[in-house]
């Protein structure tokens, strides 16, 4: 069995937006640095990466706006270190795919595109435990 695979990967493209000028350049640093063309035009394939704002009502007006116009496309959103878990999970509710808290961009940032794009859900591990907390064993039962 032989599997046809492109003769040229696609492009990696991404959308950076948000208020935080500081910010926003940072990660689009990173993500150019890491061979990702930067766009203003979303097209399927697109990342979207929202630096958020700090006041959950704003991020979440924004992350609303952001999942509204681009439907088909998963939007990641960049939050402040030791945001609590009940404003992730709303964050979550109003339509992001993806978090990563600002003091682990270096590490998360690019890891949590590629899996944004492929589909997938992406959380801070604080997060993950508390929706899907650890199972009981026999023993603590």
């Amino acid at each position: 069995m032989s599997i046809a695979l492109p003769l040229r990967a696609a492009a990696l493209q991404a959308t950076v937006v948000g208020a935080d000028a500081r910010r926003r350049s940072h990660v689009a640093r990173l993500l150019a640095g890491a061979g990702f063309e930067l766009t203003a035009m979303v097209e399927p394939g697109t990342a979207i990466v929202l630096v958020a704002a700090e006041a959950e009502v704003e991020r979440g007006r924004e992350v609303r706006e952001l999942v509204e116009r681009h439907p088909d496309t998963g939007v990641l959103v960049v939050v402040p270190a030791g945001t609590p878990n009940a404003s992730l999970r709303r964050t979550l509710v109003a339509g992001a795919t993806g978090i990563v808290f600002t003091n682990e961009l270096e590490s998360a940032l690019l890891p949590s595109v590629h899996a944004v794009q492929a589909g997938q859900l992406v959380v801070p591990s604080a997060l993950a435990r508390a929706i899907a907390p650890r199972p009981l064993s026999h023993r603590e039962k």
